[in-house]
């Protein structure tokens, strides 16, 4: 997998924070390549992210 990660965009809404939980993520890439599968832009919006280290 090969990729350049362009952007990442994320909102916390008051409630999700004190939790830790982002509201909406998104992270966009350039130049996506997975085995046989290439694509210029791909963009990824996960849910239940909840950011920490470790």
């Amino acid at each position: 997998m090969a990729f350049f990660l362009s952007s990442i965009d994320a909102q916390f809404d008051p409630v999700g924070s004190t939790v830790g939980q982002a509201g909406r993520v998104r992270l966009t890439a350039e130049n996506f390549e997975y085995a046989e599968l290439r694509a210029e832009q791909v963009c990824i919006e996960p849910r239940n992210v909840y950011p920490g280290s470790g």
